[in-house]
């Protein structure tokens, strides 16, 4: 239910906005889901009681799991993905699977909220070798660099120069390998030295 209400509550503050139900900005109005922001606004009040809400649920009874998942899921926009990284952290014992199928999501990786990063540094010494290779190989591919150009453009009217694409890229590897740092291949750790 309270999912539902907030829901309606993000869907009615978009001002007739409606063309992306995924984006809310919440990183912006809630950069952190632990603590409170002792915030008196509606969305913020719901985010919190379902923060709460969700961990309790799976703290009671871990076989809740797999039907909270499922209710966050079907809300598309983006604090319910939040709120998903942010249960299976604070588990501390959440199941391998389910930690491996966010950690392996590409979106989320080249989105990168500090909830993943969260839970990818928590869980990283738990992840399979291969899921690592993976994860070590988008790293490597970098960012979208065209998307960064296109956005340099429209921000400061002009094309990024070769070295600001290269800073930009460096900064985006060392910002997603910081939380695998602590079981990074030996190759990897001289990379990560050198992009600090």
């Amino acid at each position: 239910l309270l999912c539902s209400v907030l829901g309606t509550a993000l869907r009615l503050s978009r001002d007739g906005d409606d063309d992306e139900q995924i984006e809310d900005y919440s990183e912006v109005w809630r950069p952190r889901l632990e603590g409170e922001r002792h915030s008196k606004r509606v969305v913020e009040v719901l985010v919190s009681a379902i923060r709460d809400a969700v961990v309790l649920l799976v703290r009671t009874d871990p076989t809740n799991l797999p039907d909270v998942i499922r209710t966050l899921r079907e809300h598309q926009w983006w604090i319910y993905r939040r709120l998903e990284l942010h249960l299976l952290r604070v588990l501390g014992d959440a199941p391998t699977a389910a930690v491996i199928e966010l950690v392996d999501d590409e979106t989320l990786l080249l989105r990168f909220p500090r909830e993943y990063a969260l839970l990818l540094q928590h869980e990283a010494h738990r992840l399979p070798g291969d899921v690592v290779l993976r994860l070590l190989q988008r790293i490597d591919d970098g960012p979208d660099l065209d998307r960064f150009r296109r956005g340099h453009e429209s921000l400061f009217g002009s094309a990024p120069t070769t070295e600001e694409s290269q800073r930009a890229k460096r900064e985006w590897q060392l910002e997603r390998l910081e939380p695998l740092k602590e079981i990074l291949p030996s190759s990897w750790r001289e990379r990560h030295s050198g992009l600090v």
